[in-house]
């Protein structure tokens, strides 16, 4: 008998079954709805009625007889070898005559795919059923029959092996390890990049009332305790994106001031060239001016230390070159006087 959330129904659970080499018959329930508390009522609740009875000398729980339960995802199957990190490497192990309460949490895992970390981002993926369709396949592929815990894909049908050298190639076939890791090369199992952990906890386990021997019960019920971690970029796209635009901002206010800068240069430059030109021409026409008024002061000097005088009082000058230059000297040493009174003469003073 079963319950889920008080209710006990298959509209409120769904039930499945699958054959397996070593554990046999089990069977998987899902629940259809969603419980709206957290309390051991809102759960899970099996009463299951064992055929053998738990001895007094049975005081080990893994010889003693009773079931084992496994808290798994939807997508999960439980494998002849599980690998590290599946959720049947852990179970609860319940006596036939003993009442159990269980609760759980819920530990969710998301890694980003990359080349580091290669992973399936498909929260459908399992893992677990990839590996054992890849084994399933490749037993049947050479033995070209099946047998009941085989689980083969879908889309694969064959005929169950009716022989004993099938059964017992099979058998060989499906529990040497060593072709098992040679399956699992050829197929490639990725992990997934989502996966869930339920972490259990014994809250209560007591021996049942003589009269309900060898039947048990257990309630299983989820805790308010949700632990999730997420793996994100620290550095995506939009981030390099950014970078690179405030990179190219900062250059390019760079390159305004800079080119600002040389122009400023180019300026400063040019009007000290043109500046300096006109100094320097300045200075050469004065250069040019100088030299000219010392050559003409020399040929001055000359022509005054070659003039003769024949008469100094009557200013008779053997020649006219002579007087000419005394006359041009008088001029510029001398200012002239006007006298309205003496008939409109002019008067030259020296």
């Amino acid at each position: 008998m079963f319950a889920f959330s008080s209710i006990g129904s298959l509209r409120n659970i769904n039930v499945t079954s699958s054959f397996h080499f070593t554990r046999g018959r089990c069977y998987t329930f899902q629940s259809l709805n969603q419980s709206e508390s957290f309390s051991p009522t809102s759960g899970f609740f099996f009463f299951l009625r064992h055929n053998q009875v738990k001895e007094a000398s049975d005081y080990s729980y893994s010889n003693s007889p009773g079931y084992q339960l496994y808290l798994h995802g939807p997508n999960e199957v439980l494998t002849y070898s599980n690998s590290e990190g599946s959720s049947f490497i852990e179970y609860l192990d319940l006596d036939s005559s003993e009442e159990m309460s269980v609760k759980f949490e819920i530990q969710q895992f998301q890694i980003h795919p990359s080349s580091d970390e290669d992973c399936v981002p498909d929260e459908h993926y399992s893992k677990s059923k990839c590996e054992d369709y890849c084994i399933g396949q490749a037993i049947v592929n050479i033995t070209n029959c099946t047998v009941p815990w085989l689980r083969l894909p879908p889309n694969m049908s064959f005929a169950e092996c009716d022989d004993y050298l099938s059964v017992r190639n099979s058998i060989q076939y499906y529990i040497n390890r060593g072709m098992r890791r040679i399956y699992l090369e050829q197929c490639n199992c990725r992990k997934p990049c989502e996966f869930t952990i339920y972490k259990s906890y014994i809250i209560n386990r007591k021996p049942v009332d003589s009269i309900l021997e060898p039947s048990c019960s257990i309630y299983i019920y989820c805790t308010n305790l949700i632990f999730r971690m997420t793996e994100v970029l620290s550095y995506d796209s939009n981030q390099l994106l950014s970078d690179i635009g405030g990179s190219l901002g900062f250059l390019l206010g760079l390159s305004v001031i800079s080119l600002i800068c040389i122009i400023e240069q180019v300026f400063r430059i040019t009007f000290k060239i043109f500046f300096k030109r006109k100094v320097k021409k300045e200075l050469k026409a004065q250069e040019i001016q100088s030299t000219k008024n010392e050559e003409n002061d020399i040929i001055k000097n000359n022509i005054i230390s070659d003039k003769k005088i024949d008469n100094e009082e009557e200013h008779i000058y053997s020649n006219l070159k002579n007087f000419v230059v005394d006359y041009n000297d008088f001029q510029k040493n001398s200012y002239c006087e006007y006298s309205p009174n003496e008939n409109q003469n002019q008067k030259y003073v020296k």
